[in-house]
């Protein structure tokens, strides 16, 4: 892909090379309406720095698949972009989650610990990688998990997104149509980060 597209938005790629050159895990929020290069901006990260050796740049997660809107696939996606065997430990106790929740039986209060445990599993493999190199996570068409759509989505990416923002060596880019009230939860967390509109 030609980078000729991006002549006139100097501004914008530099605040994504400070927060990937930075220490601290940033989240950036590319906002904007459809058709302006959200996308497209996602793909020229990886264009742009998916040969250098200290950086790992998973596949973009669109969030237009409603498979996307449940933490655990996040994860489990995450995890298979990042390397499936780095992640055992998590595959694991995620398996332990699922058996326990197919079986059913289980308390509110024993399916939150599993919950819990699993994702802990999840951050400790995940900070093995980065305490080796950055990662770059991209997330498109953040509109489907809007408080819009309902309470209970709104509460799983809350946490979720949460969660991202205390990621160590972590940069998180958000695209989508409305992530500026994405980018408000991420606050809340303490992360470093900026909205970027288009």
């Amino acid at each position: 892909m030609s980078s000729r597209k991006f002549i006139g938005r100097v501004a914008l790629l530099d605040q994504i090379d400070q927060a990937i050159n930075a220490v601290q895990t940033h989240i950036l929020c590319l906002h904007g309406r459809g058709g302006l290069g959200k996308t497209f901006t996602l793909q020229e990260v990886a264009r742009r720095y998916g040969q250098r050796p200290n950086l790992i740049i998973p596949e973009i997660l669109d969030l237009a698949d409603p498979n996307m809107h449940l933490k655990p696939n996040v994860y489990k996606q995450l995890a298979h972009s990042l390397g499936k065997g780095k992640f055992d430990d998590y595959f694991a106790k995620q398996r332990e989650y699922d058996q326990m929740l197919q079986a059913g039986g289980a308390s509110s209060e024993k399916m939150a610990e599993l919950g819990h445990i699993a994702d802990e599993a999840f951050r400790h493999c995940f900070s093995l990688i980065t305490g080796q190199k950055r990662v770059i996570l991209r997330m498109d068409t953040m509109e489907k998990v809007q408080p819009t759509e309902s309470e209970k989505l709104e509460e799983e990416w809350r946490h979720l997104l949460l969660s991202l923002a205390k990621l160590e060596n972590t940069v998180v880019i958000l695209a989508g149509r409305q992530s500026i009230r994405l980018y408000e939860w991420f606050q809340k967390a303490s992360a470093n980060g900026a909205v970027l509109s288009l």
